[in-house]
């Protein structure tokens, strides 16, 4: 069984999510959350496009 994450092995993850958002097209905001000189909580928050029947 793995342990707790390192903040190297957590900052490693974060820029694999970033780069996988850049992949998709991501239009929204992340709010990172640290704690104690470490990532405590990520919030992705994504704004979705609507087509109008105008």
């Amino acid at each position: 069984m793995e342990g707790p994450m390192g903040k190297r092995d957590m900052i490693d993850r974060l820029v694999e999510i970033l780069l996988d958002l850049k992949k998709t097209e991501f239009t929204g905001s992340l709010k990172i959350n640290f704690s104690q000189g470490g990532i405590g909580r990520i919030e992705k928050l994504e704004e979705m496009k609507v087509k109008s029947t105008k």
